[in-house]
């Protein structure tokens, strides 16, 4: 009879020590991630260069559109020769 006691009483320990732990653990966790979300829609902007863009961040403003990578003129390459040799 003493040792069923003994067993009854542990049982009922470990559920209150689990449920305590259960409880303030999944509060703690809701209450940081929850409270600093944001959800963003989701859109897409077009860029000149035709890439697209999406929202992000604490105000969901577009990120910036990729800048186009400078465009150098083709280099002309001069005959070795004048031209008017081979007529």
């Amino acid at each position: 009879m003493k040792n069923r006691t003994i067993i009854w009483i542990v049982v009922v320990l470990i559920f209150i020590v689990g449920a305590y732990l259960y409880f303030t653990r999944t509060k703690d966790a809701t209450d940081t991630t929850v409270a600093n979300q944001v959800a963003c829609t989701i859109e897409a902007k077009l860029c000149p260069d035709g890439s697209y863009v999406s929202r992000s961040g604490p105000d969901c403003a577009f990120t910036a559109c990729p800048t186009p990578p400078a465009v150098t003129p083709p280099t002309v390459v001069e005959p070795a020769y004048p031209a008017d040799i081979y007529k």
